[in-house]
């Protein structure tokens, strides 16, 4: 497997446009780039946002490598970049705050404002390079930018999208096949992909499977490659790299298309929350279903579903989600 420190590095660029960050934690951050001569969309993988989810940034450098390798880029440009370094490699989903909850819009201006050397919280460090890296993504992009937020869980799972809006998604998602999760209540507000989109970016969040099996690293590339192909990026024909199988991405047709969340159980470290075992992505839970329990008693279920994210890690701050079949694919009117 692919080592942490490995880049695909594009001699032209020299990180030390990005003072005063340390050049070599720009060097860290940046898996690799591959550009077309010819103008076309702009798509930005980031990885490891999550310390503990290292197959997408395996994927990720996969991906760029093959790119570069095989100079088959036909228009547009790809950036690829780590998420957080410093929890990656101490393997922990976050040092002081989880970096995909912290993205708020007042939060993210105070970040900006705020010389590096006072920023006290890890991840706010982290914010601010990714900051960095990301705008000259977009300021080099020959046309629409597209940002791909590659994700593992601690459950089982088949592999979905969180979000996803614009006008470039519908087709990269009937290219995907995957099951695709709305949260019209804004759960995710703080992610990096609902801040992306904020701004008018085309963005979404890409959940492979658990974090440590391997095969989510490959449904990552798989995943990365079809959108690739659903971009007008690479020839339609163009083939998965040796190494992996060719395969579609794996799908339950059991399972909805689109289902919208509306309920979060958030969870503080002193509760003590402990999630029922065996739990996956998607299974179905019933109104009242004991699915966990704390220091208060058992948690129930609120309602008949599916249950998302469950947590079966050390550190987190959502224990589980609940999500229903999306109203605009069930016969009523989306909210």
């Amino acid at each position: 497997m692919i080592s942490f420190v490995e880049t695909v590095w594009d001699d032209s660029f020299d990180p030390a446009i990005f003072a005063p960050t340390d050049p070599r934690r720009v060097r860290l951050r940046w898996i690799g780039r591959a550009k077309s001569p010819n103008p076309g969309p702009c798509l930005i993988l980031t990885a490891g946002l999550h310390g503990n989810e290292p197959m997408g940034v395996h994927a990720a450098q996969n991906v760029m490598k093959t790119l570069r390798a095989a100079d088959n880029l036909r228009r547009g440009d790809v950036f690829a970049f780590r998420g957080n370094l410093t929890a990656l490699a101490l393997v922990k989903r976050y040092i002081d705050r989880d970096l995909n909850r912290i993205w708020a819009e007042e939060h993210v201006e105070e970040v900006r404002k705020t010389p590096r050397e006072s920023l006290y919280c890890s991840e706010d460090r982290e914010m601010l390079e990714l900051l960095g890296v990301l705008n000259y993504a977009l300021d080099e992009a020959s046309g629409e930018p597209f940002l791909m937020d590659l994700h593992t869980s601690s459950a089982p799972s088949l592999p979905f999208v969180i979000g996803g809006q614009g006008k470039q998604f519908q087709a990269i998602q009937d290219e995907l096949n995957a099951p695709s999760v709305h949260d019209p209540k804004g759960y995710f507000q703080g992610s990096l992909f609902s801040f992306a989109e904020r701004h008018g970016l085309s963005a979404m969040a890409f959940e492979a499977g658990r974090h440590d099996d391997e095969a989510s690293a490959c449904i990552h590339e798989i995943a990365v490659w079809t959108v690739l192909r659903a971009l007008d990026m690479v020839e339609p024909t163009e083939k998965y790299p040796a190494t992996m199988p060719e395969s579609a991405i794996p799908a339950d047709m059991s399972i909805p298309r689109e289902i919208e969340l509306f309920h979060r159980h958030g969870v503080r470290p002193e509760e003590s929350f402990v999630m029922k075992p065996g739990f996956r992505n998607f299974d179905r839970v019933e109104r009242g279903q004991v699915i966990a329990q704390d220091n208060h008693g058992y948690i129930h279920s609120p309602d008949n579903g599916f249950v998302f994210l469950p947590l079966y890690q050390q550190s987190g701050e959502d224990g589980f989600y609940v999500g229903r079949v999306a109203r605009s694919h069930s016969g009523r009117s989306a909210e």
